[in-house]
């Protein structure tokens, strides 16, 4: 299409697929990379972001589609009208019932150590109500887990060169969900309501090393490491698209999160034993709403988005700190997509401004603005061939996990401290994609440039006898990239997918660092009857 490709799954592909995720690993689109056990969609450019419907749809969600259901997959790698802010989007539109649902039980035991996981669906389809709940639980447990590390450091003009061999090591997690989704759906309007649970507990990360100092300056020491960590998150979300007329479109989003996590660490060398206990609180806060307007060959939205967050941490043991963070972030977005000479030639306008404050406990208030935008041209020369150009400007939120003026103990030669005063990053990117449709090949060539200039990167200086491990943001990150990518339909049995991947980065300032990956990848699938 002109501005998505859309893709019929045929019966094998259908048959051989046992969710949503397996369904789009067995289309074999060029530029998807699918990750069907972990539930994740990536592109060149970052993660998909995946739809039922034209409905933002949950993880679970697509795992639990029933393959016979989908009737097609519309994929955006460009996104445009309802699908802009996204880096791709992905849409499953299926079959609908006025009655009916499901029951569905999944779960995989490693065998070998333990690992597990345990998942509950449920829905229920009634005329305009539908009902869906999601559960589950997971845990894993690994011992025996081997490490070998050689650190050389220059602290305070003395030279310490020692290596690290681990003895024995222990980890213990589990994880739980719980998810109930109400949605009504009309003939001009979609709403629905979601209420969420997620726990996390590591009681057990345990680790002995043997630390072995080349210098006379110490002995042979075992060194004893304990971690524990505990996470609560509940979360609220309602969702709403509502249709005025059938060119009008609008979209409104409020979702709320809470966030309960303590950790808590003891080290021990020789005889000397550190601590250190964090308790922190996390709120969140996001409103969006969108207005879209199409006509014949032009559409037109407006969006705007407000991202709030409050970050509290107290920090206790060697070091006793508290830390507030509040930032927010409200961005405004105009677009507008116009078709040229018969959809020959499309053209997406998106100018967009943000605004970012940000104020850490007993510093200065921060304020940046920044244009941002996704901004593209594509040309068809006909349905068999298509370029895209594009160029692409954002920011990044601060986080409290370095921005902060807390220490933390490492060991008893290092600390880890943040840095309040880091700089606002921004990243740039200029992008280049050409499609072709070369019976019985499909073929992609992706050629980008991202620059992240204020690049948050780690800094070591030493302090005393210590040596400090903290942060920068004077650097200026860049990636070049170009990929070859071609899936090929051999047979009705027989279908493959080939990347050729070519990368190079490199930072400029502090220690200059730069660096060169090539990538090959096939997937291959043949199916028995």
């Amino acid at each position: 299409k002109k501005d998505h490709v859309v893709v019929i799954p045929d019966k094998i592909q259908k048959k051989h697929a046992y969710s949503g995720y397996d369904l789009l690993y067995n289309l074999m689109i060029p530029g998807l990379n699918v990750n069907a056990n972990k539930g994740v969609v990536k592109t060149a450019r970052g993660e998909a972001t995946l739809y039922i419907n034209g409905v933002k749809a949950e993880l679970r969600e697509i795992q639990n589609l029933r393959p016979k259901d989908i009737e097609k997959v519309e994929y955006y790698d460009i996104p445009s009208g309802i699908y802009i802010g996204d880096i791709a989007s992905i849409n499953y539109v299926t079959k609908t019932y006025q009655l009916g649902g499901y029951v569905s039980l999944d779960g995989w035991q490693n065998i070998g150590y333990l690992s597990g996981n345990y998942n509950l669906g449920a829905k229920l389809d009634r005329n305009k109500w539908s009902y869906t709940f999601f559960g589950g639980y997971g845990m894993n447990k690994y011992n025996g887990i081997q490490e070998n590390k050689t650190e050389k450091m220059n602290i305070s003009d003395s030279y310490i060169h020692r290596t690290l061999v681990n003895q024995n090591a222990l980890l213990r997690d589990n994880q739980q969900y719980a998810q109930f989704k109400v949605n009504y759906k009309a003939e001009k309007y979609n709403i629905y309501a979601l209420a969420g649970l997620v726990g996390k507990s590591t009681p057990e990360n345990n680790q002995s090393n043997l630390l072995h100092y080349e210098n006379n300056t110490y002995e042979d020491v075992l060194s004893l490491s304990s971690t524990t960590e505990k996470n609560l998150k509940p979360s609220v979300c309602v969702d709403g698209i509502f249709y005025p007329t059938s060119r009008q479109r609008i979209h409104i989003n409020i979702t709320g999160n809470y966030a309960h996590n303590t950790y808590s660490r003891i080290y021990t060398e020789n005889k000397l034993e550190s601590f250190t206990h964090a308790d922190e609180d996390l709120y969140s806060f996001r409103a969006l709403g969108v207005y879209n307007m199409t006509w014949k060959n032009s559409s037109l939205g407006v969006s705007f988005l407000h991202d709030h967050h409050i970050s509290s941490s107290l920090y206790e043991g060697d070091y006793r700190s508290w830390q507030h963070l509040w930032r927010g972030e409200s961005l405004l977005n105009l677009s507008y997509m116009q078709h040229l000479f018969d959809n020959k030639i499309t053209l997406m306008i998106n100018p967009g401004l943000s605004l970012l404050n940000y104020k850490l406990h007993t510093q200065p208030k921060c304020q940046d603005w920044t244009f941002r935008t996704n901004s593209w041209i594509r040309y068809q020369l006909h349905s068999n061939h298509q370029f895209s150009l594009g160029f692409a400007m954002g920011n990044f939120q601060p986080d409290i996990s370095y921005v902060n003026t807390a220490d933390q103990t490492i060991d008893f030669l290092r600390i880890q401290r943040g840095n309040p005063n880091l700089a606002n990053p921004t990243i740039q990117e200029y992008f280049f994609t050409y499609d072709a449709t070369l019976n019985p090949v499909n073929l992609q060539i992706n050629s980008w440039h991202t620059r992240i200039k204020n690049n948050v990167s780690v800094d070591y200086y030493s302090e005393g006898e210590k040596l400090i491990s903290s942060y920068l943001s004077n650097t200026t990150y860049d990636k070049w990239k170009l990929e070859l990518i071609a899936s090929c339909r051999i047979s009705d049995k027989l279908r493959i997918n080939s990347t050729l991947k070519y990368e190079k980065f490199k930072v400029a300032g502090g220690q200059g660092l730069s660096t060169d990956n090539f990538m090959a990848s096939l997937q291959a699938n043949y199916f028995i009857k």
